[in-house]
């Protein structure tokens, strides 16, 4: 009697021992699955965030060049017609004098006979010199000047890349592919990741920047520690 006591307790631990084994490797596994559903979904958003930045900026790059391009078409379009207003007022100014010289020196019918004192006065007047007309100059503007084959720096991100190059992409796709390593070193303090194209004068691209901004403020080490090299 007493041995199937004692095998029903051991029984009994035994299938409580192993329901308590198979619960907490179930909640194991279940807090493994919620952990990688959180790092995937993190991982998502990133590389959202990042295509999102850089459609926008693209579009800003666009509105700059379009706005650009009509400063210029201005400026073209309002040279001639200075000229031409400047044309029109000496024209104007000089007919007005001589009409005014033609009049002084014309003698009235009434006044023929004047006395000879007239006479001389009105050959004085007549005999005056003509002022001396100066046309108006125009200020030619200097051309801006053209960087070819350099880090063009009235282009709209030199004031971020400063002219830099990164030595081991030349692409912006490979440089976003990269950016996703970086960003994973320290998901606290790094903000965000964008790619720039580094233009020179003609609109080629030289080379491809990337931009790390961070909290700290030491944003470039992140791209040591991750092996880019920037010159």
């Amino acid at each position: 009697m007493r041995e199937k006591i004692k095998n029903n307790k051991k029984l009994i631990i035994f299938s409580s021992s192993l329901v308590v084994v198979i619960g907490v490797l179930l909640i194991g596994f279940k807090f493994y699955n919620n952990t990688n559903n959180k790092l995937n979904n993190k991982k998502e958003e990133t590389q959202n965030d990042y295509i999102v930045q850089d459609k926008e900026l693209n579009i800003k790059e666009d509105k700059g060049e379009e706005s650009i391009v009509e400063e210029e078409q201005n400026q073209t379009d309002n040279t001639p017609k200075n000229i031409e207003d400047n044309n029109i007022n000496s024209k104007s100014s000089t007919n007005n004098k001589s009409n005014n010289t033609q009049k002084n020196s014309t003698p009235n019918n009434d006044n023929v006979n004047s006395t000879t004192d007239n006479n001389s006065n009105v050959e004085n007047n007549s005999t005056q010199s003509p002022v001396e007309e100066t046309s108006p100059k125009v200020n030619e503007e200097s051309k801006p000047q053209n960087y070819v084959g350099v880090p063009d720096p009235n282009s709209f991100f030199y004031s971020i890349h400063k002219g830099r190059i990164d030595k081991n992409y030349t692409t912006l796709e490979a440089c976003r592919q990269k950016s996703v390593d970086v960003g994973f070193l320290d998901t606290t303090d790094i903000l965000n990741i964008i790619c720039y194209e580094v233009l020179d004068g003609q609109s080629n691209v030289l080379g491809i920047y990337m931009h790390v901004n961070c909290i700290s403020g030491n944003c470039e080490r992140y791209k040591v520690l991750a092996g880019i090299e920037t010159s």
